[in-house]
């Protein structure tokens, strides 16, 4: 019985600990293209362990900057291309790395992608589509960049401290679930990419809401409200070192806990992973001019109505 209450205490300390989260990632959907605004967010302390942290990586790419810039964008533009073909993507990034509390060494690495996918978007007729699962690319190449590794930061980094723990002892968590040994959470630390979005479900999955007036819909994937993340971040490593009396000691982690917010100008439906919305018709484009002149005719003739009444009264009186 009290090794069970233990091991619940571990479970709800592992839950409420390191609320770590980014900017929420956007995607905006129109008729030509899919503009994807990633804000990626790492947090750990797990490097302390060895009293070692995150390489200092201050870097912006485009095309205009960088010989890496081609390889980069190529290879997520294959990746994307995977999941849509023909599908073909142009990026710029920036990527910062920095110590944000001194006490629990605890340090972040922000990464940001501009994303902007051709390819995956369609019209017939007045219904335009666009095919969401470009948003569940898998880029798995590593990515080694100014002075650092951006993608496979799980090997790059976590490994080797969480190897150096005894192999039995610590308690080991691994997106939610515990383990008595590294050898599972081993597994999946190395397989961690950092941009590696194959756990992102269909979009009409996703939490959606409509705005009628504004002709808009939003469609949300938030590790709050979705049961994607039922089993904790797509990447939440911890291990706790326990005292002999099964005292939780100080928390050693690596936490990725990211949400991505779509928008579509339109009342959109959602199939699978496609998004399907009408277009608006030539009526209803040009609407707002009609109605802005009706209210300048309406505002002129009120005008000269009263102006032709006050020249009436006027001749009145001199009669």
């Amino acid at each position: 019985m009290i090794a069970l209450l233990i091991l619940a205490s571990m479970i709800l300390s592992v839950s409420m600990a390191f609320p770590v989260r980014a900017d929420t990632s956007t995607a905006s959907v129109d008729r030509n293209a899919i503009t994807v605004d990633l804000h990626l967010k790492i947090n750990e302390n797990i490097t302390s362990f060895l009293n070692l942290g995150l390489p200092n990586i201050r870097l912006t790419l485009d095309a205009s900057n960088s010989t890496m810039y081609p390889q980069i964008s190529r290879a997520i533009s294959v990746a994307i291309g995977q999941k849509v073909p023909g599908a073909t993507a142009s990026l710029t990034m920036s990527v910062k790395s920095s110590l944000i509390d001194n006490s629990t060494q605890t340090w972040s690495l922000g990464e940001d992608y501009t994303i902007n996918i051709t390819g995956a978007t369609a019209t017939k007729g007045s219904v335009a589509s666009a095919n969401l699962s470009v948003l569940s690319f898998n880029m798995s190449e590593p990515i080694a960049l100014g002075g650092g590794e951006l993608n496979a930061v799980g090997q790059a980094y976590f490994l080797q401290p969480l190897l150096s723990f005894p192999s039995t002892g610590p308690a080991f968590f691994i997106n939610g679930a515990r383990y008595f040994k590294h050898v599972v959470p081993g597994n999946e630390t190395l397989r961690f990419r950092a941009l590696d979005f194959a756990w992102v479900p269909p979009i009409s999955q996703w939490s959606r809401s409509a705005d009628p007036l504004k002709q808009s819909t939003t469609y949300t994937l938030d590790p709050t409200t979705s049961p994607v993340f039922d089993f904790g971040a797509p990447f939440n490593l911890t291990v706790y070192v326990v005292s002999k009396e099964n005292v939780l000691l100080r928390p050693y982690y690596a936490t990725y806990d990211p949400s991505i917010q779509v928008t579509i100008p339109a009342i959109a439906r959602a199939q699978g992973s496609t998004v399907y919305y009408d277009l608006p018709t030539s009526a209803e484009l040009f609407m707002p001019s009609i109605t802005a002149a009706s209210t300048i005719v309406l505002v002129a003739t009120l005008l000269l109505d009263r102006r032709f009444a006050r020249a009436r009264r006027i001749v009145r009186k001199k009669r």
